[in-house]
This record gives structure tokens, sequence and C-alpha cells, in this order.
């Protein structure tokens, strides 16, 4: 088990955060926040509650004549969360040269978010300092999205505004460079993007003609946000994206699913099959904007689609039959469902446990009464209820189906209140219930290069 391998759920939650948070700033574009900038000095900040520092309290001058990494993050952020090991990998690699410092943002109280800390700080072994003030956030960048990197050099000058960093970012930075890379939030950054208009006409992420019917297929560039899906009666389009949410969706009609869709998750495999000579194109990198694409259709004639949820396709057999030809004529592939034997999970559970386990009656529940993903307490519900907790569990070290092979047929209560996927899954040993490594068949998206016959 890789202990610092972070599941699914993350980047789901992520995904759900950050959408949220570019509708809720496309309705309120009318306000105006006097943002950091790329270039310009940092505002000044006092933090008067400061943990596992070298001090109580901090301010911007502490830091002066070194290289400070600001990590905004919040309590319901997953892409801020998973970020932790590798912010903490770079904190002990540049020791003496850089300091980093997380600021979470405290959804209602600081009690709450710094529990959550002082649980990840124990699984991970972190030692970043950690301070919590959800006004600097607002200062700094208003409604904006998070994650929220901030480099700032010796000199108090803002260097980047990024959603991730990485250590070859930093030498540069460090050794007195000025990187040309692809930053996600910045002067020319995505906050100017005008979603009541198509991507790339009249200047909105890039230079376009008028057209009655169009197809776009672009790389991702900075002026564009990451991972925005927007579908309306003449257009859809995909911004930020990889190969493999773009094939994904077009064949099975969501980029990604869990067990709450069942006929998804039973008879199709999460995973594509590569089988090309090349694979690199279905690895997105999200500093430097490599193999990260945009797609748009647009046709002010006729409707694109009927359905209402650009993240599921499932009954919009036109618009993703269009996706798949769009996607055969843009990239030298071709793509087939297969039905072949994969690997997956099976829960499985001793005879002896089902009196121990049997509900004690009640209305059925599937609740979080210790916090926000901090444990679930199941009552009255079937066991392959007890699926949907390993998925939400942090620090997933699998990414494989599980199904419910325990054979309990009875309604069962069950406590789990391990934060990770390895505490629950211990818990759910000491309960006689087990994990295994099984074998199923399933309909699977198989991609081999294009050969001309």
């Amino acid at each position: 088990m890789h202990r610092y391998c972070l599941f699914l759920c993350c980047f789901l939650l992520g995904i759900i955060f950050f959408v949220n948070i570019e509708i809720s700033r496309a309705q309120t574009s009318d306000k105006i926040y006097s943002r950091i900038e790329v270039g310009k000095p940092c505002p000044d900040f006092v933090l008067k509650k400061l943990y596992y520092g070298k001090r109580n309290e901090t301010q911007l001058s502490d830091f002066s004549g070194r290289w400070l990494v600001l990590d905004f993050w919040g309590e319901f952020c997953g892409f801020c969360i998973s970020g932790f090991p590798r912010m903490d990998r770079l904190k002990r690699k540049f020791d003496g040269l850089v300091e980093f410092l997380l600021i979470g943002t405290p959804h209602k109280e600081d009690s709450s978010i710094h529990a959550m800390y002082m649980q990840f700080k124990r699984d991970f072994d972190l030692s970043i300092p950690v301070a919590y003030d959800r006004t600097l956030f607002q200062r700094f960048w208003g409604d904006g999205a998070m994650p929220l990197i901030v480099v700032v050099d010796p000199n108090g000058i803002i260097r980047a505004i990024t959603r991730e960093i990485d250590a070859e970012l930093l030498e540069e930075f460090v050794a007195g460079g000025n990187p040309k890379w692809k930053r996600i939030y910045g002067t020319d950054s995505n906050q100017n993007y005008d979603y009541s208009l198509p991507l790339l006409v009249k200047g909105n992420g890039g230079n376009d003609t008028g057209f009655l019917y169009r197809t776009v297929f672009t790389k991702w560039n900075d002026m564009q946000p990451v991972m925005s899906v927007r579908l309306s009666t003449h257009r859809f389009e995909i911004l930020g994206a990889d190969l493999t949410f773009l094939y994904k969706l077009a064949f099975f009609g969501k980029g990604f699913w869990g067990s709450a869709d069942s006929s998804l998750y039973s008879n199709c495999y999460p995973n594509i099959i590569l089988e090309t000579k090349d694979s690199s194109k279905f690895t997105m990198n999200r500093i430097s904007g490599d193999n990260m694409f945009c797609y748009s259709i647009s046709n002010k004639i006729q409707k694109i689609a009927s359905g209402k949820d650009p993240y599921n396709l499932i009954d919009d057999k036109l618009l993703s039959g269009r996706m798949k030809n769009d996607l055969e004529n843009f990239f030298p592939y071709t793509a087939e469902l297969e039905e072949r034997d994969m690997p997956c999970y099976f829960l499985v559970a001793e005879r002896s446990i089902v009196e121990r386990l049997r509900t004690k009656g009640g209305a059925g529940s599937w609740t979080e009464p210790y916090g926000h993903n901090k444990g679930f307490l199941l009552k009255n519900m079937p066991s392959g209820m007890i699926i949907p907790s390993l998925e939400t569990a942090f620090a997933k070290s699998v990414d494989l189906p599980i199904f419910d092979n325990t054979g309990i047929e009875c309604n069962i209560d069950i406590d789990l209140r391990g934060l990770s996927f390895d505490e629950r899954i211990k818990e759910l040993n000491e309960n006689g219930i087990q994990l295994i490594l099984a074998v199923k068949r399933f309909k699977v998206l198989v991609i081999r290069d294009y050969t001309n016959k």
C-alpha cells in the first residue's frame, strides 16, 4: 500500500469544488477585488495563530530575505488536501532555502479545520507550519478558486500565482532565474474568461472569426480555465481536460464514475487500456499545461444537446457520437470497446460476523456524524453501502472498482471512523470483512495507434 497515493475521491471532490467556484464566480462577475498580481509586492499580512512553526504568530516581514511559498487551502477542497504530501516533500528538499506556510480557510470555525489538519499531519508525517485566516484569502483572491499557491521572492515580490508547483520550478527561482511556465493564475489569467461567449470568440481565450457551426480542438493555454465543462442548447465545451477524460466521456457518457452509478460501475472498467507505442499524450501536466486540451462544439442553427448535466452524456447519443468522430479525426488513435477480464476487489466476510453486524433496527441512514469526511456511520443499511465509505476515504491506495461479495443478506450497522482508506480497511478486518483481489469481466475502452490498412 502506498501511503501517499491520494485516491480518486480527492480528485472528484476537487472538481466539484472547482466547478462550483467557477459557477459562483461567473454569477458574481460584477464584484471587483484587489487581487494580488505577479510582479507586484506581496501585501503585508499578520497571522496571529501559527501552529508547528518557530513562533506562535508571524507576518510577511519575518520572511524578508528568503523565498516564501504560501499555500491557501480549504477543508472541502480535494485538490488542496491531495497536495499536502507533495508540498511537505518540497519543504524538506528546500530546507534553509525556501519557507513554506499552509494557510487554511475555515468553512466555519478554526477548530474543525485544525482537527482535520492534525489528522493529516499524523497520517503523512507533515512538517509544514499552518495558520488559519479566511480574511487573508479574501484579501488576496476575493471569491476566486482554490488551491491558491503564491511564491514570494526574498524582496517581497510575487513571482508566481498558481495551483501547483514542483521542485524544478523552485530550483529555477532560487537560482535567480525567471522560468517561463504556464501559470494557472496570474496577470493574464483565466479570471477574464467570459462564460457568456464561446471559446476563442472576440478574444475570449484567444482570437477567432464569426461562424455558423464549428468544432474547435485546441491545446490548453493559461487564458483558459482548468477542468471546466459547460453544456447549453447550442454549445458544449470542455476546457483544460486530459485525453482520458475526453475519451471516457465520448464512449461511456461520463468521464468518471463511482459505485452510485451502478450500471456503469458494474459493467464498464474505469481505467482505459493503452496499446500505443507512445502513451505520453494521455499524461497531462497541470503546471506546464502539456497534454491539456479544450474541445468546443457550437451550432447556431441546430440544438447541440438535450441533456442538462455536462458531466453526464449517457443518454445523449448524438453528442457522444460527434465527440467520437472528432477524437478520431484529431488524434492518430482508434478506440474500441472490448470485453475483458480485469482486476478488481471483492469484499468478503466470515459467516460468523452476520449476527454481530445485523442491524438493531431504526431508520436506514448513511451519515457523517463526526464531521465532513471523518468517518461514516451506517445504520440499517445493506452491506454494499460499505463501498461508498471506502471511495470517499482520503489516501486511497487502490483505484480499482470494489464489489460486495460478502453474501450478507440482512441490513447491517457498522461504524467506520478512520480518515484514510487503510484505516477503514483495518476497521473492516476487525469486523470480519476483508478486501481481496479478484477478476471480473468488464467492457473496457482500448485505444490503439491508427493504422491505415
